[in-house]
Parts: C-alpha cells; sequence; structure tokens
C-alpha cells in the first residue's frame, strides 16, 4: 500500500519545484535500531560500525568485506583503556563530511573529558582520541591501537585496504587542557587513486596558499582539511545582520600544488552567527560547487560550563587544483542577503544532537533534528523548530520566536509506540538561495518507509517551505485502540515554548470554515474529523508565540484496503501544550 501525502507547511503558493541534480551528500551516517548501540557510516568507499556502548570499530569495504577492526579497549589513557558507553553529538555535516562526537567515555582514575571525534569524508575518516582535563597535571597521552604495521603504513593483515595512513600526532591546545592522539585511514578506488591520495596527505605542506583577508592556520592532518582564520570584525548578531544585511566577507584564495590534489578547506570565523557561504571565481561569480556551512551558537553550554562554549561559523570548501590548473577564487561569507535574495541555505548546527536548519536570511526559519526519532518522552518531532511568518520582523527580535514543531508518522502499536529509524540524508542543492534534501526513514517494526522532499526558497516577507511526505507500507499494520488518537501522519506541537491555543479552525467535509475551542484539561476537542477534500486547512491560534496552520494541497492513498482522498483532524488540549495531528478519516 502507499500513502502520498503532498502539504505545504504555512504557504499560500502552489508552486512546486526540485532541484535536477543528484545526492551531494557524500557520507551518510544512522542508526540501524532504536537501541543506539552501533552508529553506521557509509561514505563511497567504505562502511563503518561505531561500537558506542563498548568503543569499537569495524570498517569494510562497499562488498561487505571486513577490512580493519578496531577491538574495544584499544583506545587508551597511558596504559588505563578507555570504555563506555558513549554519547553521540554530530558537530556538523553537509555535503563533505560528518564531525560526529563521541562524548562522555571513561578512563578510570582520569579526572577529565575523554572523547573520540570522527571526521567522516567520502574516502577518508580520521579518528582522533582526545582528554580534556581542567587540573594543572598533564594528562596521560592517548594511543590508538590497530595492529597495524607502521613501517609501511598497511593492514598488517594484508586486508585488501588499499591504503591507510597513520598521521604521527600528539595535539595540544590552550597548554596542557586539550592532549590527543590522531589516526587517519584512506579508502581508494584502485592502485593509482591510492597513490595519489597517500602521496597528497604525506606532502599535504607542498600545497601553497596566497590569501586575502585570511590567516592561513596550515594542514590539520588529524582533521583531514586545511584551516583559514578569517581577518574580519564584521557583523556579530542577528540585530546587525537584519540592519545591514548585504553585509558580508569574503576571501580571496590563490591555489597551486605541484601534484594533483582534491583538497578541503575550513573557511572559519569566530562570531558565530554565519548563515551562508559560496564559492566564486576570481570576479566573485559564483560557482557550482557545493560549500558545506556548521556553526555554534555560544552559550548553550551543550558539553558542559568547564569546556567552554565559543561561538564560530564555519564553511568547508572542496577545491580542486593540480599543476596545470590553479585555483584563483573568493569565499563568501554570508549573514543577510546574497545580492538581492534574502538566504536560504542549509546549515548544520552544533547542538545536543543532529540539527540542521535552512536560514531565511539572519532568521532560523525551520529546523530539523533528523536523529529524534525515538523519543522516550513521547514528544515527537522532525522539525524542531517552525519560525515560517508573513509580517514584518519586530523592533530588536530579527530572529523571530519559535512557534511549534513537527513531527510525522507515529502510531502505536503491540502496546508501544512505533517510532522511525533514520535511514538517509540527501542534499540535492543547498546554495545561498536555495535548499532541496530528502530524509529517508523506517519504523521500528520495519513496516513502513517514510520519504520526505523538502524544496525551499525565500520570499521577502515569508517563508516558503514544500514538503512532499511518502508512507510506503510494506506490511500491515495493527493500530491499537481508537486510530484517531494512535494514528499520526503529521503532528504540530509546542513541546519545547509550551503553546496552548484555544482555538482551531478547520475546513470540514462540506467546504466550510468550523471553529471549536480547544480547553486546556487534557481532553479531546476533536477526534478523527474528516477535513474538506478541496485543499483543506486546519490551524490553531492564537498565542504570543504564533499560530500554526496545515494547508494540505493533495492526499491520496488506501487504508484498510478502501481508498481514502482525505485527511481526519485530531486536537488534544494539553495542560501544557496544543496538539494537532492529521490521522485517518473517521
Amino acid at each position: 500500500m502507499r500513502i502520498m501525502i503532498l502539504s505545504a507547511l504555512l504557504a499560500a503558493n502552489v508552486a512546486w519545484a526540485y532541484a535536477p541534480t543528484p545526492n551531494q551528500a557524500k557520507v551518510n551516517v544512522k542508526w540501524p535500531d532504536a537501541a543506539k548501540e552501533v552508529l553506521i557510516i557509509e561514505g563511497q568507499q567504505y562502511r563503518a560500525e561505531l561500537d558506542v556502548a563498548r568503543v569499537g570499530l569495524e570498517l569494510f569495504n562497499n562488498d561487505g568485506e571486513s577490512l580493519f577492526v578496531i577491538e574495544p579497549g584499544a583506545l587508551k589513557l597511558g596504559d588505563v583503556a578507555v570504555s563506555g558507553p558513549g554519547r553521540i553529538n554530530i558537530y556538523s555535516f553537509g555535503t563533505e563530511m560528518y564531525e560526529i562526537h563521541l562524548r562522555d567515555l571513561v578512563a578510570h582514575e582520569m579526572d577529565g573529558e575523554v572523547e573520540l571525534a570522527l571526521y567522516c569524508y567520502g574516502d577518508r575518516i580520521f579518528f582522533n582520541l582526545n582528554v580534556r582535563h581542567y587540573d594543572e597535571s598533564p594528562a596521560p597521552a592517548p594511543k590508538i591501537g590497530l595492529g597495524l604495521d607502521a613501517a609501511n603504513r598497511q593492514p598488517a593483515s594484508g586486508t585488501s585496504a588499499h591504503v591507510v595512513y597513520v598521521p604521527d600526532v600528539t595535539l595540544s591546545e590552550e597548554g596542557a587542557a586539550r592532549r590527543g592522539a590522531a589516526l587517519g585511514m584512506l579508502f581508494a578506488e584502485d592502485s593509482k587513486h591510492a597513490e595519489s591520495m597517500l602521496h597528497q596527505e604525506l606532502h599535504a605542506d607542498q600545497v601553497e596558499f596566497s590569501l586575502q583577508r585570511g590567516f592561513l592556520e596550515g594542514y590539520r592532518p588529524e582533521r583531514g582539511f586545511y584551516e583559514i582564520t578569517v581577518d574580519y570584525t564584521g557583523p556579530r548578531s542577528f540585530e546587525e545582520g537584519l540592519i545591514n544585511p548585504n553585509q558580508r566577507y569574503e576571501v580571496g584564495m590563490e591555489i597551486s600544488s605541484p601534484f594533483p590534489a582534491d583538497i578541503v578547506c575550513n573557511v572559519r570565523h569566530t562570531y558565530g552567527v554565519l548563515e551562508a557561504a559560496v564559492l566564486t571565481d576570481e570576479h566573485g561569480f559564483p560557482l557550482p560547487v557545493q560549500v558545506q556551512v556548521g556553526k555554534n551558537f555560544g552559550g548553550e553550554k551543550e558539553e558542559g560550563i568547564q569546556e567552554g562554549d565559543i561561538p564560530y561559523g564555519e564553511a568547508y570548501v572542496p577545491i580542486s587544483v593540480t599543476p596545470e590548473t590553479p585555483f584563483k577564487g573568493r569565499v563568501y561569507h554570508l549573514f543577510g542577503n546574497w545580492g538581492t535574495s534574502p538566504l536560504i541555505q542549509i546549515s548544520s548546527i552544533r547542538f545536543f544532537h543532529h540539527y540542521f536548519h535552512s536560514s531565511l536570511g539572519p532568521t532560523e526559519t525551520f529546523c530539523y533534528v533528523p536523529f529524534e526519532y525515538p523519543r522516550p518522552d513521547g514528544r515527537n518531532y522532525y522539525w524542531a523548530d517552525v519560525r515560517a511568518q508573513s509580517n514584518f520582523y519586530w523592533p530588536g527580535q530579527p530572529q523571530h520566536d519559535h512557534v511549534s514543531i513537527l513531527g510525522h508518522l507515529r502510531y502505536k502499536s503491540g502496546g508501544e509506540w512505533i517510532n522511525n529509524l533514520h535511514q538517509d540524508t540527501r542534499i540535492y542543492l543547498t546554495s545561498p538561495n536555495i535548499a532541496s534534501f530528502g530524509n529517508d526513514y523506517l519504523s521500528e517494526d520495519g513496516k513502513i518507509a517514510t520519504t520526505l522532499e523538502v524544496f525551499e526558497t525565500p520570499e521577502l516577507d515569508e517563508t516558503r517551505s514544500y514538503v512532499e511526505l511518502t508512507l510506503n507500507v510494506l506490511d500491515d499494520v495493527s493500530i491499537d485502540g481508537d486510530s484517531a488518537h494512535n494514528l499520526r501522519f503529521l503532528n504540530a506541537g509546542a513541546y519545547i515554548v509550551r503553546t496552548v491555543w484555544p482555538e482551531v479552525a478547520y475546513t470540514d467535509v462540506n467546504g466550510d470554515t468550523q471553529v471549536v475551542e480547544v480547553s486546556a484539561d487534557d481532553s479531546w476537542a476533536l477526534e478523527a474529523v474528516p477535513l474538506g477534500a478541496d485543499t483543506p486547512f486546519a490551524a490553531a491560534y492564537s498565542h504570543s508565540h504564533g499560530n500554526m496552520a496545515f494547508v494540505v494541497q493533495s492526499f491520496e492513498g488506501v487504508l484498510g484496503g478502501e481508498p481514502v482522498d482525505q485527511f481526519g483532524l485530531s486536537v488534544y488540549g494539553d495542560t501544557r501544550w496544543t496538539e494537532m495531528f492529521l490521522t485517518a478519516p473517521e
């Protein structure tokens, strides 16, 4: 069976488009099951399984052959083994790489914080075992045991891995506050590619940079990129980005190499409000190169007060050079507009979990949390922040307030709520003015595959976000109790800011608008009331935090063996928030 739902979230336009580009994301990361004990990392040339519970890792080639293993206990501080279970936090992701941190690891009798940080590219992984300590005594040196022959930098067992490169790096940052050891692994398509990749890593310092308005910090062999710090003292807040939306800064780059090199530049600043970035030629004309944008907002203390929380913004820029074709161009960091158009570009955020948004200029509009499934507290969401609006910004608050959060498919079966497991994030296009991507999910019971295709483009006064939600039912699903309560295709609830909407308006089966009052006393205001079949809406209002609305452009499916062409609407008045969701129409 197949259910297809096409809805526009808070939009008044029926236009629809997809970027005509293939998936640009070179790495995918997912949990195979709800236990979240093993994290799967899928590159273009490898597959890795990170044991979060026991702190180990196994690498496979694309044919499923095991290449080598970091056994649990092989990561050490001095002679003390590092143990778990750890906690996954994804600091950055996009088209080029995932930066994954396994936090809260333990080395007995060691006072400090231990983590394993992974920088995962399509054909490379860099492992960093770090220890942060807050007293004056030095921490033991981290060690990564892998059973490698250090002389030839190849797997000692003679596996089919083309290249394994081990940078002999011991890190020290901010005095004795951080120590680390790193190990890098390269995966090539063939022996010629392997030789080229290894040569590039061993001679990374031969790639020459000439920069304008920036400083080269050098190649970071433990992370796999060249780091560039921007010399700029521009806008530091959303307010300044709104006042002068065309304020931006550029870094001029001339790059040459005596050998062919595919490099990644991390162009970074320390203001933490970076919304978008673009690579151009030397004259400022955009190049068709996807740029990955990441940021951290200071002050949220995700990893504890002692560690600190410095804001930053960074752009990962892939560039290819050869002796005959050096590169000359610019990287622009953007705050408000690109030309005459507001920004709309995917940017990931270092936060408490996997988190990214499509920014509309100096605001956050829709924020996505693809790893948020399953939630143990019953609050279901995929859109973590919905700030869509059709109005002027109010003075002093250009980042308009959070309105609601949204979730897709969830149902109760076998006495438990069945949530979704993230399978893939496909990025089609992330430019300064367009965001187009998809997310794939599989229900925990393996019975329903869900795909969300998202296309976003900005207007001057409101957001344009179009979402196609497709549910492919692979096996029969039995819903516990009343489907009006326990089958939810698309739900809205202000679980974070705790908004109670006192009224809900909707289009009934006759095409008329009905209004019902919602009591905040743990009771149902509506239970699977059928909506009209011709572009119906449902809206919850009014509150200082904002209002919430669904506009359904089309719906078709089969439920219980019968065709259906309309949703049902259920509304629950919790004492803390109002829940509104689309369900079966009876």
